[in-house]
């Protein structure tokens, strides 16, 4: 027995990974590797019936297991079906008030736009009458006003008339044709026009004689 006490054994099997179960077959007799082990049986016969039970054991659990996992993922197809069908009744009903409701809106928005454009167009129409009867009183001040504008002009013209001049007393002299404005622009033997408020005077323009002192 004395194999399965050495120091370097225990170590091993203290410190594997996986549980160690011994099954020597000496029950009268411990050993250190009996101490250190996950389990202890008394022979390998026994270890042998310790893994198949806990085997079978762990397979039951699976199985176990396995089966409620079944019954739970069922549950919840069934359940999910259910819901499917629920929703599959409840979707056309939505959809038809959704529907509905939308409709009567757009039916009230018709309905508003329609009188926000009839009163617009009773607007526009008010707006027309009353201008049709105010363009004729704006037309008659406006001819009034262009009306004073030209007797303005009438009088303004008549009063720079050359032949009111005239009559005041004043001539006007020409050369060809050309109302004159400087007596410098003039030279002997030019030909000048004088105009009166009775009858027209028509002069040479003489060579300057210094004794004369009418003739410059």
């Amino acid at each position: 027995m004395s194999g399965f006490d050495t120091l370097a054994l225990a170590e091993n099997v203290a410190n594997f990974p996986i549980p160690i179960i011994t099954g020597i077959g000496h029950d009268r007799d411990e050993s250190i590797l009996d101490m250190v082990s996950h389990t202890r049986v008394k022979t390998p016969t026994a270890a042998a019936a310790f893994l198949i039970d806990h085997l079978k054991t762990v397979l039951d659990a699976i199985n176990d297991a396995q089966d409620r996992l079944a019954h739970a993922a069922q549950q919840k197809l069934i359940t999910y079906h259910s819901s499917l069908i629920t929703l599959s009744e409840t979707l056309p009903r939505i959809f038809t008030a959704v529907r509905t409701r939308h409709e009567a809106r757009l039916d009230a928005l018709n309905s508003r736009l329609a009188h926000s454009a009839h009163q617009k167009i009773i607007n526009y129409q008010l707006s027309i009458i009353n201008l049709a009867n105010r363009l004729p009183i704006l037309l008659d001040r406006r001819l009034m006003t262009e009306k004073h504008r030209l007797q303005l002009i009438e009088e303004k013209a008549k009063s720079l008339d050359p032949a009111l001049l005239l009559r005041r007393g004043y001539s006007i002299t020409l050369k060809d044709g050309k109302a004159l404005r400087d007596a410098s622009a003039l030279r002997p033997g030019d030909e000048i026009e004088t105009r009166l408020a009775n009858g027209t005077v028509r002069s040479t323009v003489l060579p300057s004689d210094p004794s004369n002192p009418f003739n410059p």
